[in-house]
Order: structure tokens, then C-alpha cells, then sequence
């Protein structure tokens, strides 16, 4: 698997980007998961180097939601984000009745594939991480050849996890903050305020 070398300015502003997206997205009541996984370009589509980031989403064929990823992924697409974060960031959006976790034939599963090689950011019901916690026993139990790890497939350097951690809770720090502020503003908290 190649690694790809990034400064740590580099890995800080990926992962506050991917942390921004997650609680961005969330918000999202359609959202049920989002994953990501870095790779060296996506087919046809994307040469150089890629974060892709999975939005699972009920009415995942929203015309709407469609043009808000088609902006944000030109936008970080640009030379001068790409030499920010060391990668284009692409999402893209993917239906979660896909998703199951009784794969009859578990090596036409793209979807238990794409977990297998991906980092959770969000899990509404931890649905998707029990998904990949039985694809990862069963590969684990013997069963090989089931489940493959792309040839695009590569590491980031150094790596992203610990970083990651911290920008998602300080992105949820940064929510609760944000939620704290408009209970303020509500005719409840006023009415609980007024009654000191």
C-alpha cells in the first residue's frame, strides 16, 4: 500500500475539514452514516491524491442535496486547497438500504468492500460499524478472499486517527456550544430565566 507524506499543517486542516463536514452533515436528519477513505485517485473520475468521503443518506437522490455536494466538490478540487490539505476531498452520496449486514455473497458486496477500507466518522445507530465488526470476524475467522483492500487504497503520513479524534470533539464542543446558545434564545429558557 503506497503512503502518502503530508505535513502536520496539512493533517490539522484535513482533519478540522473532515470533522466540520461530519457535524455539518449530521445535522441532516436523512444522514444515517459517513465514512471516508483516502486513495490515489478514483477511477476515471479523480487522478492524485483523494479523501472520499461517503455521505449514507435516505433520499440519497435529493436534485438538491446533489448540487450542494457538485459546489463543494468543485471547490475542493482547487490547486490551492489541494496544496492546504494534501488532498482533494470528493463526497458523494450512497443509498443505506445497500447497506445490510447478511451478505448471501459477501464478494459482490461493494458496500461491506468500501467499509472494510474506510474510517467511520458518523454511525447514527451504530448500524454500519456492526457491518464492518462482522465482515472484520469473518475475515478474521478464516474466511479469506471474501473481502479485498483496494489496489488505490493508501496511508496517509502521518496519520490521521488521533488528529481526527480531537478536531470531532472539538467539532462537537463547538455544536453543543452553538445548541447552548439557541436554547437561549427560546421562550423556554427565557420562561425558566425569569422564574429565578
Amino acid at each position: 500500500m503506497e503512503t502518502i507524506q503530508i505535513t502536520e499543517e496539512q493533517r490539522n486542516k484535513l482533519c478540522q475539514e473532515l470533522a466540520r463536514l461530519t457535524y455539518q452533515f449530521r445535522k441532516d436528519n436523512n444522514i444515517k452514516g459517513i465514512y471516508f477513505a483516502p486513495y490515489n485517485g478514483l477511477e476515471d473520475e479523480i487522478e492524485g491524491n483523494v479523501i472520499l468521503v461517503t455521505l449514507v443518506r435516505d433520499n440519497h437522490e435529493d436534485v438538491d442535496f446533489h448540487k450542494i455536494l457538485d459546489e463543494y466538490n468543485k471547490s475542493y478540487q482547487e490547486q490551492n486547497t489541494i496544496d492546504e490539505l494534501g488532498f482533494q476531498i470528493y463526497l458523494n452520496v450512497d443509498n443505506p438500504n445497500k447497506y445490510t449486514t447478511f451478505d448471501l455473497n459477501p464478494s459482490d458486496s461493494a458496500r461491506s468492500n468500501n467499509l472494510m477500507n474506510s474510517t467511520i466518522l458518523y454511525d447514527e445507530d451504530g448500524y454500519f460499524k456492526k457491518i464492518k465488526e462482522q465482515t472484520t470476524r469473518k475475515f478474521n475467522g478464516g474466511i479469506t478472499n471474501i473481502y479485498y483492500y483496494y489496489d488505490n487504497l493508501v496511508q496517509v503520513s502521518p496519520p490521521l486517527d488521533e488528529t481526527l479524534y480531537n478536531a470531532l470533539d472539538d467539532a462537537h464542543d463547538e455544536r453543543d456550544t452553538e445548541a447552548v446558545k439557541e436554547f437561549t434564545k427560546t421562550e423556554t429558557f427565557q420562561y425558566i430565566k425569569n422564574m429565578e
